[in-house]
């Protein structure tokens, strides 16, 4: 039985009226649940393409968002989500949700929050890091295989997140250890 999920979405920017173009989510054994693009309502702006690389034409023929909401949601009742940056994210489908009159009640599922684990256990004082660099940093502290993933599309930086997690769970629970 899986333990956790962990969930990852790419957007059309950061403000509040930004939308899901991308998003995965996986099993704690990396297994993919669900990993797609979707079509968002408003155009994604080049600033945000630069940073993710998904065009306007990659979504043309994607679900739209309320298309893939049951299935989302049906996957956060049944686990703990795990996200790095989880604030983002869950602020993230909320605003996606709330663009087609649906109902996202952040407060009815669990999410822990990776990155703020990661910077309070590892950095010591609550000092965010990329996910890059926090990936990086628990692949050589366990000395697991370097696999290049491709930051900033939602599936490799669910698989980067499931690492981070991997590492945080093999210390000590009283244990803070350095970058």
């Amino acid at each position: 039985m899986t333990n956790f999920i962990l969930l990852d979405t790419e957007t059309t920017g950061l403000d509040e009226s930004a939308e899901i173009v991308e998003i995965a989510v996986i099993d704690d054994a990396g297994n993919v649940l669900l990993d797609t693009l979707v079509k968002p309502q408003s155009p994604i702006p080049n600033s945000a393409t630069a940073i993710h690389g998904i065009t306007n034409a990659m979504v043309a023929s994607a679900p739209t968002y309320d298309q893939i909401h049951p299935q989302l949601v049906a996957l956060l009742e049944q686990h703990t989500c795990y996200i790095y940056n989880s604030g983002y994210d869950v602020r993230l489908i909320r605003q996606s949700a709330d663009l087609y009159g649906l109902s996202f009640d952040s407060r009815l599922y669990a999410f822990h929050c990776v990155m703020e684990d990661y910077a309070w256990r590892c950095n010591g004082d609550g000092s965010w890091s990329k996910l890059t660099s926090a990936y990086y940093h628990a692949k050589t502290a366990r000395n697991t295989p370097q696999i290049a993933l491709s930051a900033h599309r939602a599936l490799a930086d669910c698989l980067m997140t499931l690492e981070v997690a991997l590492y945080l769970a093999s210390l000590p629970a009283e244990e803070i250890t350095s970058e």
